[in-house]
């Protein structure tokens, strides 16, 4: 029998996004209705889907690189289809979600690699699950290595952000900038933060694909060895055992590289050393439950409790505690952990700050570390400017005295 096609309309309409350089890009994105898919963290999300035409049409002109405006083209229209029962879908880890047409999120760039919300919604899109939903959409497999004078030295796995910047696409476009593309056809800032937008974005993914290695590796073993995280952490594989676990997202080539490097003494010695170096630290604090960004944190706990609920002190206990486990009244029990116990201690006497203050003192942090010996600060890493040469500075004369 023939299939019969059902009917489909779509509206179009313009708006306007901010380029990178900071000017004014009109296009026309159709709107849709929705289909069922799922972002990185496993929750179940309606999202609108554009077909694989369509994008490479889109990124092969360049017209969207590096910059805020939105995605073009038409979309599919779907009924919406019943609830799925919670769990991981099958392209749960590369299905972009996109926002409908002029309802991108507005972003404001904090810190050194981190954003907020302007207008928090627990229910709108979240950049760190398209981040990782987009880097591995466009992992880009195996590279070829060249020194500065052009020569081939090697062919590898890609395992860092800086190989985005160095493969091209047919249309001679980086994925570093593919990504940046994807990223700002769902988020926007306001054309004074595009600089710093930028800036924080790349240092964001930098630390996402290096984390993105280490957790596949993970995956891999907990699929083979049916454990979780906690047991992963422990488990070698060999290299066979590797290869019979690859995961969709990645290519064959790529994950057979991948699998014998995973297996090699050299990275299993640095594996060890590098879990060692962790419970010896001082800062062995993980974080509890799912692992939101500091800033991120203290705004759901603004939206659930109120302001008074977001303070420096609390949102780090619960960060360090879980989400999961707060009171009625946002308040986080005590702490387990002894390490995350003096750094709030030590950072409550140093700073005298009212317990429902959100600020965060840089130079008490940066004293706190004496300067920073682990290249990082203990409380809201990465939502503090640490690039301020005034702050470190007088910072430095504190730890000499």
């Amino acid at each position: 029998r023939a299939c019969k096609k059902r009917p489909c309309s779509a509206t179009s309409g313009n708006f306007q996004g901010i380029n990178a350089d900071g000017g004014n890009a009109n296009s026309q994105r159709a709107t849709s209705g929705n289909s069922q898919g799922t972002i990185a963290d496993g929750g179940t999300v309606n999202s609108q889907r554009v077909t694989a035409d369509q994008i490479d049409a889109q990124t092969s002109t360049g017209r969207c690189l590096d910059s805020n405006d939105g995605a073009s083209g038409s979309l599919l229209v779907r009924d919406e289809p019943p609830k799925k029962a919670r769990g991981r879908g099958k392209r749960n880890l590369t299905q972009l979600r996109l926002p409908p047409s002029n309802d991108k999120v507005m972003l404001k760039p904090v810190g050194t690699r981190q954003f907020t919300y302007v207008n928090y919604n627990p229910r709108d899109y979240k950049y760190g699950s398209q981040v990782g939903v987009i880097i591995r959409r466009l992992y880009l497999g195996m590279v070829d290595i060249r020194d500065e004078e052009g020569r081939h030295v090697e062919r590898r796995a890609a395992m860092s952000w800086h190989d985005y910047y160095h493969k091209k696409d047919h249309a001679g476009v980086t994925y570093a900038k593919l990504v940046k593309c994807e990223f700002w056809r769902v988020f926007q800032v306001t054309r004074a933060d595009v600089r710093k937008a930028d800036h924080n974005l790349d240092a964001y993914v930098v630390k996402r694909v290096f984390d993105l290695i280490y957790q596949t590796c993970l995956d891999a073993v907990k699929i083979h060895e049916n454990c979780d995280d906690n047991q992963a952490c422990t488990i070698h594989l060999i290299e066979e055992e590797y290869i019979n676990s690859r995961l969709e997202w990645c290519a064959q080539d790529a994950w057979c590289f991948l699998s014998k490097y995973w297996a090699s003494k050299r990275y299993i010695d640095k594996r060890n050393v590098a879990q060692a170096s962790c419970l010896k630290s001082e800062d062995a604090a993980p974080n509890r439950g799912r692992s939101w960004p500091f800033g991120e944190t203290q705004q759901l706990l603004e939206y659930k409790f109120g302001p008074d609920k977001a303070g420096t002190v609390n949102t780090y206990a619960i960060m360090k505690f879980g989400f999961k486990k707060v009171d009625s009244t946002g308040k986080s029990a005590p702490i387990p952990s002894q390490g995350a116990q003096k750094h709030l201690a030590n950072y409550s006497t140093r700073t005298q700050l009212p317990e429902n203050s959100k600020d965060l003192d840089v130079q008490a942090l940066y004293v706190m570390e004496h300067g920073m010996a682990h290249g990082r600060v203990p409380i809201g890493d990465g939502c503090v400017d640490k690039l301020n040469p005034i702050v470190l500075q007088q910072a430095l004369l504190l730890i000499k005295t």
